[in-house]
């Protein structure tokens, strides 16, 4: 066991045990934003009781640009996150939170993981935006919020329906036209209706794509083409809900697919290679709410077939066929016991995978996660809040003896009275599980898995301070003026044990392996503000921002087999938009990322640009419909995100959306 593991638990588990004063009620504290610029609002996953240093909630209606329609799009612009692309915007790109790898940051869907069980890294340009409520963004160990995963940080997406609809049909189309031959197409309909007994809601999101995606680009002074580069994927969400005083019932389901090209590197092309995917999964879930201790289960199964091809590979056709059979279900209580708010959720989680190339194997998490929140009144209306959360996971599968593993998170934050100021500090510890291809890839013809990995363990602390109503809860203000304004500054350090790289033997084969630390610590500030323009009805509204990130290698000397995967970074963001009262609107912003080494050791280098996006709105029905129009990397700069893939330049889109 690590050195601080015992204290740690220790102090969690007496926190756990302390009783408070009376818990408050959390207020929404999520203002209307607009598009472009994405604000920290005083929101927070469940189980948070208000605002908490290195947590970002985003509600997608409200900061949805003009031609947003992935995850990978939203988070492009988030404080904190890099988001690593793969060529154009229809191919596969990975999150990397304040500097981690992509196999780090845990994804999840309303709490359960969207990864394939093969691999940790999720492609976030598959994830579509239809039928999303909200985002909810953890900046450091997430471990103990969501489960097995997430030693940098995790990214939850909400689709449950709201609590309560008006009674009929509510939807949304939007249809996107997008360079290189790219067509999406997405809606989400709400049926609504009340009777004397309870509500009920039931929410249908439909998403599709249709991508050439072939390119030219530049390399070595010579232009080249981007083929095998496209694709198609389609998905369809259903969730229903019945509530009333006593009892809430839900049920969702979900089946996608996708069928995509895999044009391989600027040096080793591919025209064959092939990779796809089907997947379907549904959940059940109740809580009883007119008890004392409120009470919610759900339960959960899915499945995913995914199959890779290439029938033209150099040392002969490969063919790779898996599926991962998943099972999970949680009981969760909650203790209102004046004093404190305690909540106790028990889960379990199974994955069985069959893969051609890993064999049959299986992975079985146990959990329970208790946290608790309070909210202490201070003299003259400030207030203190207390957030505790502690995990315990029993993981077990492959043969392997069963293995504990704790996570823990606890924030303090305080909020001034009667001027809009709130700071906070916050700890964490997590862990990433190795995935089933580190562990057990058989021996192929350059790679082969290690079942002796450790699981990647983190650290991490931060302070952060938040000034004026547009980053603090409304409430805690005490300005009618319209004119909105807001500060935002953390400071962070985050360290990495145990990591896991691939790297070659004395044999020649590349394989995983346990290979060191690392330590990133870094800033990241924020402005912004909204303003009328005088007596007209447009407004304008502005953010600017940067993140300083360094990375630093904690092991002795350096050598091949320590090549630690951080780069430290420079980067900076700014957003301004000018808004009509009818909805219309113009948008400008630009992303820059300063020169920045591929590892630590590596003396290649990727080079600095600058990303100027610009973009219009023009509502056609007030509140009903509306046209779009963006465009992306203006100055049609040749940056690569990664050493190895091109980047195809400027890209154009145009949007239709209509509500009903």
């Amino acid at each position: 066991m690590r050195p601080w593991r015992l204290p740690v638990i220790v102090v969690v588990g007496l926190a756990l045990g302390i009783a408070g004063v009376a818990a408050q009620e959390d207020g929404d504290g999520a203002s209307e934003t607009p598009p472009e610029t994405i604000v920290v609002t005083a929101e927070a996953p469940a189980g948070i009781a208000g605002p908490a240093p290195g947590i970002i909630v985003i509600e997608i209606d409200e900061v949805r640009g003009a031609g947003d329609t992935t995850l990978g799009d939203l988070l492009s612009r988030v404080p904190g996150v890099q988001l690593q692309r793969t060529g154009s915007g229809f191919e596969s790109s990975t999150v990397r939170i304040r500097g981690s790898t992509g196999e780090q940051v845990l994804v999840l869907r309303d709490g359960r993981p969207v990864a394939d069980g093969r691999s940790s890294s999720v492609d976030l340009s598959r994830i579509s935006l239809a039928g999303i409520e909200r985002v909810e963004l953890v900046l450091g160990p997430a471990t103990a919020l969501y489960g097995a995963g997430g030693a940098a940080g995790a990214v939850n997406l909400i689709t449950r329906p709201t609590e309560s609809a008006d009674p009929g049909i509510h939807g949304t189309g939007r249809a996107v036209w997008g360079s290189f031959g790219e067509y999406r197409g997405s809606g989400t309909t709400t049926f609504g209706g009340v009777t004397d007994r309870a509500t009920y809601t039931a929410d249908v999101a439909v998403d599709g794509v249709l991508s050439e995606n072939t390119y030219r680009f530049e390399r070595l002074g010579e232009v080249e083409e981007r083929r095998n580069a496209g694709g198609r994927q389609g998905s369809v969400d259903l969730a229903l809900r019945r509530e009333n005083a006593a009892l809430q019932l839900e049920a969702d389901g979900s089946i996608s697919a996708f069928r995509r090209g895999l044009p391989g590197t600027v040096e080793f092309p591919s025209a064959s290679a092939e990779l796809a995917e089907e997947r379907g999964g549904v959940r059940l879930g109740a809580t009883l709410t007119a008890i004392p201790f409120p009470t919610a289960f759900t339960v959960g199964l899915s499945r995913s077939d995914r199959g890779f091809r290439d029938d033209d590979y150099p040392l002969g056709a490969l063919a790779t066929d898996s599926s991962l059979t998943a099972a999970d279900a949680e009981l969760a209580v909650t203790f209102p016991l004046g004093a404190v708010t305690i909540r106790l959720p028990v889960s379990g989680r199974a994955e069985v995978l069959d893969d051609t190339e890993l064999g049959e194997t299986n992975r079985g998490i146990l959990a329970i996660a208790p946290s608790v929140r309070s909210s202490i009144p201070l003299a003259a209306g400030s207030e203190i809040g207390v957030d505790l959360s502690g995990r315990g996971e029993v993981v077990s599968g492959g043969g392997e003896a069963p293995e504990i593993l704790p996570s823990w998170r606890g924030s303090l934050g305080w909020t001034a009275a009667r001027v809009p100021i709130w700071t906070g500090v916050a700890a964490a510890g997590g862990y990433r599980l190795p995935d089933f291809s580190e562990l057990f890839l058989e021996g192929s013809a350059f790679a082969v898995g290690n079942p002796d990995l450790e699981p990647e363990e983190s650290i991490s602390a931060e302070w952060e301070f938040r000034l004026g109503d547009r980053y603090v809860q409304p409430e805690h203000g005490t300005s009618t003026s319209l004119v909105s304004t807001g500060f935002r500054t953390a400071v962070f350090v985050t360290e990495y044990r145990e990591l896991i790289q691939w790297l070659p033997d004395p044999t020649g084969y590349w394989r995983p392996r346990n290979t060191g630390e690392a330590q990133m610590y870094g800033l990241e500030a924020d402005v912004g503000a909204d303003l009328p323009l005088g007596m007209t009805p447009w407004s304008v509204d502005g953010s600017t921002g940067v993140d300083i990130l360094q990375a630093r290698d904690r092991n002795e000397g350096v050598s091949f087999d320590k090549q630690l995967p951080y780069r430290p970074q420079l980067s900076f963001r700014g957003a301004v938009g000018l808004e009509h009262l009818l909805g219309h609107r113009v948008d400008a912003s630009v992303l820059g990322r300063g020169a920045r080494p591929i590892t630590r050791q590596n003396t290649v280098w990727l080079d600095p640009y600058i990303d100027l996006t610009v973009g219009a709105t023009i509502t056609v029905i007030p509140e009903q419909a509306r046209v779009s129009a963006e465009a992306r990397n203006l100055l049609d700069e040749t940056y690569v995100e990664t050493r190895f893939y091109p980047n195809p330049g400027r890209e154009f889109r145009i949007a239709v959306e209509v509500e009903w």
